[in-house]
C-alpha cells in the first residue's frame, strides 16, 4: 500500500541520508549529514534544532528539491524528491518577495505560475491576506510593510500555492526580539487553520519548543537526530493559554533549558 493512500503511514520519509561536500583542501570531505533516517507524521509542526553548522540547512534544502542527497533516498508521500515541486513550498529567512509587485500579486504569485484563473487566485489570495492580517495592505508594495509583515505576506504566498509540505528556513530569525514572538504566534494559528505539514529550522530552543509538535535535536556535523519529543505548549497556546504565560512556567523553563544544555553540550548519538 503507497504512503498516500495509507493515513496512517508517514507523509515524509528520509533513509539512510547521507551529504558529503567538498572540502577546502584537495580530497577532502566534510560530511553534513550521515546515515539519517526520519519519518515524519502529515499536520505535524516539526521543529529541527541544533547549533550552527550541524546540518539542518542542508536537510531543508534536501527535502525541498534544492539539494541531492550523496546517498540514500526521500520521500514524499511515497514519491521520490528529486527536484523542487510544488508540493513544497519555502519560507525564506529573507522575505523573497518581488517588489514590483503588489501584496496581493505576490500572494498570487505562486497560483499565476499555476494557471489558476485570475478571480478564483486574487479570491484565495484575500483569503490568506486576511488570515495573517494584510487585508487592509493588498494593493501596497513590500517596501511599505515592515520586516514581520513581509514574513507573513511570505507565508501567506506560499499557503496560497497549498504545498503538501511547507518549510521554513529560520524566518523569523532576523525580526526583533517582540515582532518574532508575533510572528510564532500567528505561524501556530495558520498552521492550526490550515492542517499543513511543516518543518521548520532554528537555532533558537526557546522557538523550537514553543512551536513544535515534533522537536528534533541534530547533533554536530556530521548530522544525526540525537533526540525527539513531542512538546504540548503549542497546543496549549492554541487551546487559549497565553505565550507569556507558557514561556514563564516553571515545566516549560526546566524543559528549555535540558534542550539548551544538549544542543551545548553536543549531544551524542545513543
Amino acid at each position: 500500500m503507497s504512503l498516500k493512500a495509507d493515513r496512517r503511514a508517514p507523509k515524509l520519509v528520509l533513509k539512510d541520508v547521507s551529504v558529503h561536500f567538498p572540502g577546502q583542501q584537495a580530497g577532502e570531505t566534510v560530511e553534513a549529514l550521515a546515515n539519517l533516517n526520519l519519518a515524519i507524521d502529515e499536520g505535524e509542526m516539526v521543529v529541527a534544532l541544533g547549533a550552527s553548522g550541524c546540518g539542518k540547512t542542508t536537510l531543508l534544502n534536501l527535502i525541498a528539491g534544492f539539494l541531492k542527497p550523496s546517498s540514500g533516498s526521500i520521500f514524499l508521500d511515497n514519491h521520490a524528491i528529486v527536484k523542487p515541486g510544488h508540493d513544497r513550498g519555502v519560507v525564506f529567512q529573507k522575505h523573497a518577495l518581488m517588489p514590483w509587485l503588489t501584496v496581493l500579486e505576490n500572494a498570487c504569485f505562486g497560483m499565476k505560475l499555476q494557471g489558476v484563473a485570475k478571480a478564483k487566485r486574487q479570491a484565495r489570495a484575500m483569503e490568506l491576506l486576511t488570515m495573517v492580517g494584510l487585508e487592509a495592505f493588498a494593493s501596497s508594495h513590500i517596501w511599505h510593510l515592515s520586516g514581520g509583515m513581509q514574513q507573513r505576506l511570505g507565508i501567506a504566498r506560499v499557503l496560497a500555492a497549498d504545498p503538501e509540505m511547507m518549510l521554513m528556513d529560520e524566518p523569523f530569525g532576523a525580526l526583533d526580539a517582540f515582532t518574532r514572538e508575533a510572528m510564532q504566534e500567528l505561524l501556530l494559528q495558520v498552521w492550526s487553520r490550515s492542517r499543513k505539514t511543516v518543518f521548520f529550522i532554528t537555532h533558537s530552543v526557546d522557538e523550537a519548543l514553543f512551536l513544535a509538535t515534533d522537536l528534533l535535536v541534530l547533533s554536530p556535523r556530521p548530522g544525526r537526530v540525537v533526540h525527539r519529543e513531542r512538546p504540548a505548549f503549542c497546543r496549549e497556546f492554541l487551546d487559549g493559554v497565553s505565550s507569556r504565560t507558557l514561556r514563564s512556567r516553571t515545566d516549560y523553563i526546566h524543559a528549555r533549558e535540558r534542550i539548551h544544555a544538549m544542543v551545548l553540550e553536543g549531544a551524542q548519538p545513543s
